[in-house]
């Protein structure tokens, strides 16, 4: 009996492992696999990863600089997590995204605790896989920035907190909340810690308003049953959980002041000791300018209107954005056949969760599409949701999350037509864009098979489990198409845009670079030093040398002249600069000038040159101010 026990046991062990060992495959694959491969792509990859490596080559874990400069726009765990990674892996590619690709794995496994806490293990399953494969959030786990570690841990919060719920007793007639355990107290307020350290106070605020909403709805039903006011109508549904006495109530529940003592004692050391080491200029740069002024201005041009995420989400969490109409139409046929005309629980933290999320940066003025993302295992559970209602019901299980047969069908018509636009958008941005191969169009016919499958399971509703094959046609269809995406498309067109001057100046320990006309993150990250961005103006600032002196070491610099750069230490100097810009800067430098390199710049239609220039001082190492080494043949487009 006890061998047979033991069995039976190791059996559930295994079956409950299953899904793990298949989220961490999925997931794994689909972030990790050549992910040190391609170039660090945006002005913020690099920046990242040049403030990391900085830090780490000063031996300095406080400071965050880039290009010698205070970088203020981010905290510090994420630097601390790229050198930890620099350390292991060398200051490369995949060094700078592994925590983001670790991070977005475990946010798939959090999705799946959440889904099994709110719905059922089908669900949460099927909304890890929904959250690995959507574009976005594939964006965020293969980068080197805070996006994935942010979501990593407010999903962490949320997932404690459900786990929290899901166990809570009510107490008969006393509701309790589930913060009256302390594995939910200091498991939330843990993670909401780490979450500020990585973002600032968005890190805190969104999940709390999440989880005060929710519960403030929860008491409020809870109370409405005890005294029979189940039929109040959704105006008051909707104002009723915010009346003062329940405020109050809900708020004292979650035990603030403790929650505050926690995220602080995590997150403000760091914030007062770079306050301290900067005179208070990271502090005034960070929450004034990165935070307020984000919120109350549009800074950097990235304005829109309320439009402007519900597009983002409808293209950062395609394919599956596609199945909003039945999700729609599954959520209100589920409030309807409520005889309190109530969703689920979980739909309802879900419904927040979106919600919160969108309204809160759609009122903020400064708007990018990765400032949503946080919301995204929400709507993959949501998502999952219908989707597992709708197979269920394929195979003959009744269920109210049903919607038309017509609306799955123009679902997955849909599903079938995107891979043919985008078969057709790639060959015709071959056609202007040389780095883009005609050849990547094959990735269209991707989701036209996995939409055919689909089809097939609509329309044959006779063959065995059609629910289970719509599903799986569909999420595998959607996992082949991330992976062809990310991992070879981006490798094919990423190698293209490697740093060209690269191998000259990262082995010249001694040089002094600067920029004429043009500056791009990556280039202080791949030539490995410093460079300076020269004036363009016909201006000199005369004092500017005595500036650089007084500067704090970590202060922004001054632009120097052409002729200025000339004059600062350095055994030899280089000057980057388009091919339209060559003239105009030998013009303004008074010594002998050698073009080094005339390589592509990517995505331009000129070439970038770079120079090498000589002031009065003898320089051994410069022979003539002929082209050497360079590409005649660009220098004359």
């Amino acid at each position: 009996m006890k061998a047979n026990s033991k069995k039976t046991n190791s059996k559930s062990r295994l079956h409950a492992l299953l899904p793990v060992g298949l989220i961490i495959v999925c997931a794994a694959a689909l972030f990790l696999v050549a992910l040190g491969e391609v170039p660090y792509w945006d002005r913020d990859e690099p920046r990242n990863a040049g403030c990391a490596a900085e830090m780490l080559a000063r031996g300095d874990w406080v400071v965050p600089t880039f290009n010698d400069q205070l970088r203020s726009q981010k905290p510090v765990l994420q630097y601390w997590l790229m050198m930890l990674a620099y350390n292991l892996f060398g200051v490369n590619e995949f060094g700078g995204r592994f925590f983001s690709a670790i991070a977005g794995v475990g946010t798939c496994l959090l999705t799946w605790s959440i889904g099994k806490s709110f719905f059922d293990q089908a669900t949460g399953l099927l909304a890890a896989l929904i959250v690995a494969s959507c574009l976005m959030f594939c964006v965020a786990a293969r980068a080197a920035t805070p996006d994935s570690i942010l979501i990593f841990f407010c999903t962490a919060s949320l997932a404690v907190f459900a786990r929290s719920w899901q166990r809570r007793s009510t107490g008969g007639e006393r509701w309790r909340s589930p913060f009256h355990r302390w594995r939910c107290v200091i498991g939330v307020y843990g993670m909401l810690g780490l979450a500020v350290l990585t973002k600032g106070p968005v890190g805190y605020l969104l999940p709390m308003a999440m989880m005060g909403w929710f519960l403030l709805q929860q008491r409020y039903l809870f109370e409405s049953k005890k005294t029979g006011r189940t039929g109040n109508g959704w105006i008051r549904r909707l104002i009723g959980p915010f009346h003062p006495l329940n405020f109050i109530v809900v708020f004292g529940s979650m035990r603030p002041v403790l929650g505050m003592v926690i995220v602080l004692a995590i997150a403000a050391p760091w914030f007062i000791l770079i306050g301290l080491e900067t005179d208070g200029e990271f502090t005034s740069r960070f929450f004034l300018t990165e935070n307020l002024a984000r919120a109350t201005g549009v800074m950097e041009s990235h304005r829109g209107g309320f439009w402007f995420y519900p597009l983002a989400i409808l293209i950062g969490f395609f394919p599956w954005s596609i199945f909003w109409g039945p999700v729609v139409c599954s959520l209100w046929n589920q409030r309807k056949s409520d005889t309190e005309n109530l969703l689920p629980a979980g739909a309802r933290f879900m419904l927040i969760w979106v919600a919160i999320q969108v309204v809160a940066f759609s009122i903020a003025q400064t708007k990018l599409p990765s400032y949503v993302t946080p919301c995204y295992p929400a709507l993959a559970l949501l998502t999952a949701a219908a989707l597992v209602n709708f197979a269920r019901s394929r195979n003959g299980v009744a269920t109210a999350w049903k919607a038309p047969e017509w609306v799955w069908q123009v679902a997955t018509a849909s599903w079938l037509v995107s891979g043919l636009g985008f078969a057709i958008g790639i060959v015709v941005a071959s056609k202007f864009i040389d780095e883009i191969p005609s050849w990547l169009a094959v990735v269209g016919i991707i989701p036209f098979v996995s939409g055919a499958i689909c089809w097939r399971s609509l329309s044959v509703p006779s063959q065995r489990q059609p629910g289970e094959k719509f599903v799986a046609g569909f999420a595998g269809g959607a996992s082949v198409f991330c992976f062809s995406l990310f991992v070879v498309a981006a490798t094919v067109i990423g190698q293209q845009n490697r740093f060209p001057f690269q191998d000259v100046l990262a082995g010249d320990r001694d040089a002094s670079v600067a920029t004429f006309s043009a500056l791009e993150s990556s280039w202080v990250y791949y030539a490995a030093h410093p460079i300076l961005e020269l004036r363009t103006d016909e201006r000199e600032d005369k004092t500017a040398f005595q500036k650089r002196d007084q500067r704090p070491w970590w202060g922004l610099k001054e632009r120097l002249s052409p002729r200025q750069f000339l004059a600062i230490e350095g055994r030899s100097k280089y000057v980057i600069t388009p091919r339209s810009q060559l003239d105009n800067l030998k013009q303004r430098l008074p010594g002998d000038v050698k073009v080094v390199q005339t390589k592509n710049w990517f995505l331009k239609d000129e070439p970038l040159v770079l120079l090498k220039v000589r002031n009065s001082l003898t320089d051994p190492t410069f022979t003539d101010s002929k082209v050497a080494d360079g590409n005649s043949d660009a220098l004359r487009r």
